[in-house]
């Protein structure tokens, strides 16, 4: 029996218990495939069913994860002895686990990649499109369209395929969803997703061209694919398609080449986490970017606390030795897929992590968890890998359980350590002076435990925050006096609060050198690479308005 892909059906297939603990983990992800899904890395606890359920998963098929899998999950924990925030790296590690169990589901599921990724094309798909018949509109990077159109590129790639080698009722089938995915993808305009989506399409028909299809059938498909949308968009209220295109691509493409347009932003956000990199080689802390990036700064840039490239992110915060981890890991799983029938596979993959290169989808949990499974389904059965072993030293090979029991210690020491204290000052310490764990201590009890954060960590600007809120009078001034040295570059906000404070005990020279040295800071217009500056705050403040005007 030949399967979709050209996979011939082996002597025996998985086993109920193996798509059972597939199906059970897949039932604990649903909070994260939520209709409005939450960042990783900003205020919520990995759900604990799900990091159980991961490391049961794992644990069951630990074979399934190459040798690189476990160094990346490694690389990234080891950068807790060092982390400028550790709270957001214990957080790491459990979220590490969890992608690895999407890449075990991945291997698992690998003679149906069309199907878990249909699965979760849908999860918010079906909400993008109830906006549309709505009228809503979000054209925001982290939106529910962007995830949407996100999930639906890898999606994409398994039906334009399957559109061509199916018959009759299915290749029908194939081609309304193609159709459907394509639509979702340009209701968003989100360029991230556009892009990828072009490679596709293309790679896609010189593929199947090599498979038998003409350029004549080719050429045919794609104008009824386009023409599936555009009746679509046609049929549908206030032609989500064409609106999206005139107000959002062609308007935001203007805008993005012009001085402080997205491209220029996205540059600054670039530049900035590889200055990250070159001061902390080894990484700031795994999950620790968005806490910490504003000390390593030594210019002011456009705030995001997302670098919105995932490979950008995983260099600043978990060192080089991660991100090489985590890249080799990607190369073996799209060579493995690519140089075979299931190259629809590899192109899901290439699409993507692509996505994940532009925009903030690389810290949504929907899509990372997609992306790891792409890796999953690329990297394929055991036995695929298992030909190349040879390839490998034998030493390397016997280092493989080492590295995965010593992972699973690490991840279920840390998610003891995060969930078993009942005690919320306890809590707060186990999770690595976590700042919104601090912050979750009453005010009256919170005081003495903030100093000692603040006192060993005093890059997170979360404690910083905590902590400045916290004083008042001569005391709030000394604190924002510290910030403003620790995190010069970081956030403006905390000299204009510090001049006010300065005004109101009557210190009207100092108020007036504190707004001096604002301007000094924050009045840098090019960065180091020539960017035209985006001057800005985390609290939203406008500089020229408050404080760069004469």
């Amino acid at each position: 029996m030949t399967l979709p892909f050209g996979i011939r059906r082996p002597a025996s297939w998985h086993t109920w218990g193996s798509l059972l603990l597939v199906a059970l983990w897949g039932w604990t992800t649903l909070p994260c495939l939520q209709v409005n899904p939450t960042f990783i890395f900003v205020h919520q606890s990995v759900p604990l069913p799900l990091v159980v359920a991961s490391v049961v998963l794992v644990a069951a098929h630990w074979r399934s994860v190459p040798l690189v899998g476990w160094l990346w999950l490694l690389f990234g924990a080891v950068t807790a002895l060092w982390s400028l925030s550790p709270g957001f790296t214990l957080l790491s590690i459990q979220w590490d686990a969890v992608l690895l169990g999407a890449l075990v589901a991945g291997r698992l599921l690998w003679k149906l990649p069309a199907l878990p990724l249909s699965i979760t094309a849908a999860t918010s798909g079906w909400a993008s499109l109830s906006l549309v018949a709505l009228g809503s509109r979000f054209y925001l990077s982290g939106s529910v369209m962007y995830i949407a159109a996100a999930l639906a590129v890898p999606a994409l790639s398994m039906y334009v395929a399957l559109w061509w080698r199916q018959r009759r009722l299915l290749r029908l089938g194939s081609a309304v969803v193609a159709v459907v995915l394509l639509y979702v993808i340009g209701i968003s305009a989100s360029r991230a997703a556009l892009l990828p989506t072009l490679l596709i399409l293309g790679v896609a028909a010189w593929r199947l061209h090599g498979e038998g299809a003409n350029w004549k059938q080719l050429s045919l498909g794609l104008l009824l694919l386009l023409g599936g949308v555009a009746l679509i968009d046609a049929l549908v209220f206030d032609h989500a398609v064409l609106q999206a295109i005139g107000l959002k691509t062609f308007d935001t493409l203007h805008k993005a080449t012009q001085e402080g347009g997205n491209l220029e932003t996205r540059l600054q956000m670039w530049e900035v986490a590889f200055h990250a990199f070159t001061t902390h080689p080894f990484g700031l802390g795994s999950g620790a970017y968005g806490d910490v990036f504003q000390s390593t700064q030594a210019w002011p840039v456009y705030y995001s606390r997302f670098v919105h490239n995932t490979f950008l992110e995983t260099l600043a915060s978990g060192g080089f030795l991660r991100f090489g981890a985590l890249c080799w890991l990607l190369w073996q799983a799209f060579q493995h897929s690519w140089r075979s029938a299931r190259w629809p596979v590899a192109l899901a993959l290439v699409g993507i992590w692509l996505n994940m290169c532009f925009d903030v989808t690389g810290n949504i949990p929907s899509t990372l968890l997609v992306a790891f499974l792409t890796v999953g389904l690329g990297l394929g059965a055991n036995e695929t890998v298992e030909i190349r072993a040879t390839e490998t030293s034998a030493q390397i090979r016997r280092a493989t359980p080492t590295l995965a029991a010593l992972s699973g210690l690490v991840v279920i020491a840390v998610t003891l350590a995060w969930w078993w204290p009942h005690d919320i000052q306890q809590q707060a310490i186990w999770r690595g002076m976590w700042p919104p764990a601090i912050a979750s201590i009453p005010s009256s009890d919170r005081e003495p435990l903030l100093t000692r954060a603040v006192s060993r960590f005093p890059d997170s600007i979360g404690l910083q925050k905590l902590w400045i809120a916290s004083a008042s009078g001569s005391q709030r001034e000394q604190r924002l006096n510290t910030a403003t040295q620790i995190i010069p570059y970081g956030d403006a906000s905390f000299f204009l609060q510090l001049a006010q404070q300065q005004r109101q005990l009557g210190q009207s020279a100092a108020a007036a050198q504190t707004e001096a040295l604002c301007r000094s800071h924050f009045g840098r217009l090019r960065s180091p690479l020539g960017l035209a500056l985006t001057p800005g705050s985390i609290s939203g403040t406008s500089l020229h308005d408050l404080c760069l005007k004469p």
